[in-house]
């Protein structure tokens, strides 16, 4: 077993290019419970100098980085490569591929080989083959490490991985024991994956990372550097959890079955986490209120309302889609036969257990959360699904998300209030959908963020599956069409009156629906 190490250091690594990869790279370095630096500024290739200096001077180290150390075994058998070493030696030298000794590793990602993908996932690559085994040991809801073999679009990894395999060669030359695939000995790096450190909170909003961070006893310049950027905080907090449960790092030992995919690092007791006193960082971000008095009457939905006097009319869809749920008291029987005639099999018997009108979920960006028609937390045969209800007559998915980022924001009444609120809230959106942005600028931006509240809160409630629903009342289905269009970019086929599932999304299953409401609502 080794002795308790000098040093504990979290990265949070960047696999970006040009100079902008230095304020990206962040370090956390913390003793004893003691935060010591909280920095950024050195480039990949500086990092990797400034650790090898820093092992030399005194060895008791331990590193923690956040990106993948290898790829799945079949790929690794595939190449004909028998250790991770091999690996690293040949991503040092640009030489995984021919084309990538060609052209190098930077231009070689803009159009990879198999099995790697950029913008869309490769059809020849079955879901199973993009993961190691140890990102299905840490997944949950909520939690979903990326694939390796994703090299560009929203939430891709495999780039910094890349570099970071790259790295790894570096270090291994200087020095470093690279936990699994060597004896563990100082000085020690490991893989990390901040999220299962972090536990549940939107990173990516600076009032929950202020949230998150009161409850640390930190200096303040160090809590403004986290509350600021979201890398600083994944550095920070993961150091910490390392610290507090150092004991654990220094009995680690040789496992042999992960001997060629590498393992994630994840603390043993999941319930001490720096800020554990914290029941769920999402849930306290909500402004909503959490009591809740059943309504009698269809009226009763309209105090919600952003403006009832504009909103709460016949023939709209507010009141229109309050009349049918309302009279329903369930789902509604044009919903249900949806669900019924459906191939997603958890919705053949699904039972509403709660259904809250005009519920508001917050977004970073801006003041205003995304206020969803309607919230339906459900139960199937084997876990609980969130349903976001858009009730829709004849008004469209408001704008285009390109027309949204371009309008000018009244600072007096827009829901986000300058354009870099709005990129922060796009890029969010996008996060969470996994969805490319220069696709998603092409889209409606309701559906956007109607689809990641949904995503939202089935982490709040630790359900496993997620659904959009459009309840359209207009006979003509206006507005169908964005709906396809959206639904294609999460390389989904929609049709009327039918759910489609949409992929796996952070750990969450997404599935989308359309389902034509009665005419009778509308009168």
């Amino acid at each position: 077993m080794l002795d308790i190490p000098n040093r504990v250091i979290a990265i949070d690594w960047s696999g970006r290019g040009g100079r902008d990869q230095s304020k990206y790279i962040w370090l956390a370095e913390v003793t004893g419970g003691t935060v010591k630096r909280l920095e950024c500024g050195r480039s990949r290739t500086q990092l990797v100098r400034h650790l090898a200096e820093l092992a030399e001077r005194d060895p008791s180290l331990i590193v923690g980085l956040d990106f993948a150390f290898s790829f799945p075994e079949w790929f690794l058998q595939q190449r004909g490569i028998d250790s991770t070493h091999e690996l690293w030696r040949l991503l040092k030298d640009e030489n995984l591929f021919p084309r990538m000794k060609d052209r190098g590793l930077h231009e070689w990602i803009k159009e990879p080989d198999w099995p790697f993908w950029s913008k869309k996932k490769h059809v020849n690559v079955e879901k199973t083959q993009w993961f190691r085994r140890t990102d299905s040991d840490v997944t949950k809801p909520g939690t979903q490490p990326k694939s390796v073999f994703q090299v560009s679009g929203a939430g891709q990894v495999g780039q910094g991985s890349l570099c970071g395999m790259q790295a790894l060669d570096e270090l291994s030359e200087a020095g470093f024991c690279i936990w699994p695939f060597d004896e563990p000995k100082f000085p020690l790096i490991v893989e990390i994956f901040p999220r299962t450190l972090t536990g549940a909170v939107v990173k990516s909003d600076s009032n929950a990372r202020a949230n998150y961070l009161c409850r640390l006893d930190l200096d303040p310049e160090t809590q403004m550097k986290a509350i600021a950027s979201d890398d600083a905080f994944d550095a920070l907090v993961s150091a910490l959890a390392m610290d507090a449960h150092v004991g654990e790092l220094l009995e680690l030992c040789a496992e042999p079955e992960y001997a060629l995919e590498g393992k994630i690092w994840t603390m043993a007791d999941q319930s001490h986490r720096p800020a554990a006193d914290v029941d769920s960082m999402e849930a306290r971000s909500v402004s909503a209120k959490r009591i809740f008095v059943p309504s009698q009457r269809a009226d009763s939905w309209a105090a919600g309302l952003a403006d009832p006097g504009k909103q709460w009319r016949t023939g709209y869809s507010a009141k229109t889609l309050a009349e049918c749920w309302q009279a329903a008291d369930d789902f509604p029987s044009s919903v249900r036969k949806v669900f019924e005639r459906s191939s997603c099999e958890p919705f053949q018997d699904l039972e509403m257990l709660l259904a809250i009108p005009e519920w508001k979920v917050p977004l970073p960006g801006g003041s205003r959360a995304s206020q969803t028609d309607l919230f339906v937390l459900a139960r199937a045969t084997d876990g609980l699904i969130t349903i976001a209800v858009e009730g829709k007559v004849d008004e469209p998915f408001d704008k285009l998300v390109s027309e949204w980022l371009s309008q000018p924001a009244d600072v007096t009444d827009e829901s986000v209030q300058a354009s870099d609120g709005k990129t922060r809230r796009l890029d969010y959106l996008c996060e969470t959908l996994e969805l490319d942005r220069g696709i998603a600028e092409g889209l409606r931006y309701q559906l956007l963020h109607r689809t990641a509240s949904a995503l939202i809160e089935a982490r709040r409630f630790m359900a496993s599956r997620a659904l959009m629903l459009v309840h359209s009342f207009s006979p003509d289905a206006l507005w169908f069409d964005d709906y396809l269009s959206f639904a294609k970019a999460l390389d989904a086929k929609a049709e009327k009156d039918s759910l489609i599932a949409a992929g796996e999304r952070n750990g969450v299953e997404l599935f989308l629906g359309w389902c034509s409401g009665e005419q009778v609502w509308r009168k």
